[in-house]
């Protein structure tokens, strides 16, 4: 054993022990550095691929909003910056004071599309959510109201049905931002279809709509306000989808402004959980049964799997669901998309997609998944792109 491994001893001169003590500290201190070099592989329990997971990790834990189009390497790399810089020592006190203020702001910037003055401390930015809140509960309660009286003073009645060959209006032409103004569908013929509205006093509830032919029945049921024209004619649009199904034929479709674990303040799992009964007789029309088909369009920029609060709430996996991408924002086309991927697959297909809107980019994106009792099939990559007749959808290999 050479001498500088051995124990220092009592009688050892100050200086020698002194001179020990700080190669043990520098050797250590090369191992910490060593480590930190390489960070741990990003976690990808939902299987989404490494870009994927690189953005839903950067999101999620660093704040980071990758731009469109970023290449894998790139990623990598902003993730090794990120982790690198979190390995610095920080006081507690300041570091749990960043992230809630970090926290803060990503929050407003989310829910009210604004971001905050970059002077405004903790305590502003808590006043200012706030305040925000506290509006967009009364727009929506004003609306709610209105709605409500206008209900009263006239009957629900079934939709007279256009004359056939008469298209339905489309929606504007413009590329859509999170669940905002989708582009053209062309000219599309509407069915023989009875459409009621149903009174359903649920919090946070705005409409409440059911559709149905001869061999479909659908259930629309909206929850909040729709700020910015992100719902204008998706239901229609929905229901285009849906009487076209030939495995699926009994549907909930939920939309609302949210951010995965709520629509429009109101949680998805306790939501569904309170009113099953309702949605599993599709709002008093039919004979109670298990939701077989579950639509779901908000978005998810703060959760990574709406699909299992959808499993908590009624307590079993709808076989034909859609709901966002994980953390993600989702609009029209790429929910519209899902709709039309799974609704004519077989229930023991097991089907499990991701679609995401544009040549490139994964900020918005939706998933559709067919399989009894929550089994899933391997996992395959979508583009929506729009064209001059309306919008195309293409596997990526």
């Amino acid at each position: 054993m050479n001498d500088h491994m051995m124990p220092v001893s009592s009688c050892a001169s100050p200086i020698r022990r002194f001179l020990e003590l700080g190669i043990i500290a520098i050797a250590l201190l090369a191992l910490g550095r060593g480590e930190a070099a390489d960070p741990p592989p990003v976690p990808d329990p939902l299987g989404l691929g490494e870009r994927l997971a690189l953005i839903d990790y950067l999101q999620a834990t660093y704040g980071i909003h990758p731009p469109p189009g970023e290449t894998v390497e790139d990623l990598r790399q902003r993730y090794v910056t990120a982790w690198s810089k979190a390995q610095a020592p920080v006081p507690d006190d300041v570091a749990d004071q960043n992230e809630r203020i970090r926290r803060l702001r990503q929050r407003i910037s989310d829910r009210f599309h604004q971001d905050a003055e970059p002077t405004l401390d903790e305590s502003a930015l808590v006043d200012l959510l706030h305040r925000l809140e506290s509006e967009q509960q009364d727009k929506d309660d004003a609306a709610i109201a209105a709605r409500a009286a206008k209900d009263a003073v006239r009957p629900a009645t079934p939709t007279p049905t256009p004359a056939s060959g008469s298209p339905i209006a489309h929606l504007a032409a413009a590329t859509p931002s999170p669940l905002t103004n989708t582009a053209s569908t062309g000219q599309l013929m509407r069915p023989q279809t009875a459409q009621m509205r149903i009174s359903f006093p649920a919090d946070g509830v705005s409409d409440c709509t059911y559709w149905h032919d001869a061999k479909h029945d659908l259930l629309i049921v909206t929850f909040g306000t729709d700020h910015n024209g992100a719902f204008t004619n998706l239901d229609t649009m929905t229901w285009q989808s849906f009487c076209q199904a030939t495995e699926v034929h009994r549907a909930v479709a939920l939309f609302g402004h949210g951010n995965g674990t709520g629509i429009a303040s109101q949680s998805i799992d306790a939501h569904l959980k309170k009113y099953k009964d309702f949605y599993e007789s599709l709002g008093g029309q039919l004979p109670p049964h298990q939701l077989e088909c579950l639509l779901f369009a908000s978005c998810s920029e703060q959760n990574a799997n709406q699909m299992t609060a959808m499993r908590d709430g009624l307590g079993y996996y709808p076989t034909w669901k859609v709901a966002a991408g994980a953390r993600t924002y989702m609009n029209g086309p790429v929910f519209l998309a899902a709709v039309q991927a799974v609704i004519n697959r077989p229930a023991a297909s097991t089907f499990r997609g991701i679609f995401r809107y544009g040549q490139t980019g994964d900020d918005v994106a939706s998933i559709g998944e067919v399989g009894e009792d929550g089994e899933r099939g391997q996992l395959t990559y979508w583009r929506v792109l729009k064209s001059a007749s309306g919008f195309t959808t293409t596997e990526q290999p």
